[in-house]
């Protein structure tokens, strides 16, 4: 099984750089591509909702599962809380 470093390599090979460049036929380009990658964190995101649904579950295993996705869904939040938060104080 490969690990989380090697996904994310292979994402962002598929994917296409996303990164902003500063030349406006570069960026279009990975405009794009920050689209699909932004729609692939989408759906991931919601395939963790749909699995934390069994967080309370009478299974054990079913259970632990939907345990961890709830668990990472609310790290996930406060990770992207906390940076809207930062962000908003920097306006200020």
């Amino acid at each position: 099984m490969m690990n989380e470093d090697q996904i994310i390599e292979i994402i962002d090979r598929l994917i296409g750089n996303i990164e902003p460049y500063g030349s406006c036929h570069i960026d279009n380009e990975r405009e794009k591509n920050l689209s699909v990658y932004i729609e692939v964190a989408y759906r991931m995101v919601e395939r963790l909702c749909d699995i934390s649904e069994n967080k309370d579950s009478y299974m054990g295993s079913v259970k632990s599962m939907g345990t961890l996705a709830y668990e990472n869904l609310e790290y996930i939040k406060d990770l992207i809380n906390n940076y809207i938060s930062n962000d908003a104080n920097e306006e200020i």
